[in-house]
C-alpha cells in the first residue's frame, strides 16, 4: 500500500507516441526542479545544520505540493480515474478498482504523486494493463511500465528498497 496520488487513463495504440512525448517532458520538468535539487543534496550531505535546513524546505514544499493536488483534483481530465495503489515496482505497479475499466492490453498513461518516507516520486508514465484479478469487490490491475524514464525507474526501485527495510525494521521490533 503506498501513500499518494496515481492517476490513470486509458489511451489508443495510435496515441503511444503523443504520450511518450508527455511522459519524457513532464519527468524533465520533474527531474530539474529545485526540490529535487535539494532531495539530491539531502540525500549526498553530511553536514547537520544543512540537512535540518533542507529538510525544512522539502517539508515547506510538500505542503505546497498538497495545495496544488488539490488544485488539481479539480482541474484534473475527467477521463483520468483516481485509482488506490496497491504495490510498485520498477517494473510496474498494481491498483484497485472498483469497476472493470480495462481490458488486458489497454495501454494507460498513469500520472503518479506518491510521498512516503522521506520519498516522493512525481511522474508520468505510459504502461500496458497484463493482468487482472476480479474480486468481489472490485478488480486488481497489473500494469507493466512500457515508457519509463531509467532515472524514475532507479527512484522507485530506491523507494521499493526502503521500505522494504523500514518494514523489516518494525516487524523485527515487535
Amino acid at each position: 500500500d503506498c501513500k499518494g496520488i496515481v492517476y490513470i487513463k486509458k489511451i489508443d495504440v495510435s496515441e503511444l507516441n503523443k504520450f511518450q512525448r508527455i511522459v519524457d517532458e513532464e519527468n524533465n520538468l520533474e527531474k530539474n526542479s529545485v526540490i529535487s535539487k535539494i532531495r539530491e543534496i539531502v540525500a549526498n550531505s553530511t553536514d547537520e545544520q544543512r540537512n535540518l535546513v533542507l529538510l525544512f524546505l522539502i517539508e515547506l514544499n510538500e505542503k505546497l505540493e498538497r495545495l496544488i493536488t488539490v488544485i488539481e483534483k479539480t482541474n484534473i481530465d475527467s477521463d483520468f480515474l483516481l485509482v488506490k495503489v496497491i504495490d510498485i515496482s520498477g517494473g510496474g505497479i498494481c491498483f484497485f478498482e472498483e469497476s472493470k475499466d480495462f481490458n488486458v492490453g489497454d495501454y494507460v498513461y498513469i500520472k503518479m504523486n506518491i510521498k512516503e518516507l522521506f520519498c516522493q516520486i512525481k511522474c508520468s508514465v505510459v504502461g500496458k494493463i497484463i493482468k487482472i484479478d476480479q474480486t468481489s469487490k472490485g478488480y486488481f490491475y497489473g500494469v507493466h511500465f512500457e515508457y519509463l524514464d531509467m532515472d524514475i525507474r532507479e527512484t522507485i526501485i530506491k523507494f521499493v528498497l526502503e521500505k522494504e527495510r523500514f518494514l523489516i525494521r518494525k516487524y523485527k521490533l515487535k
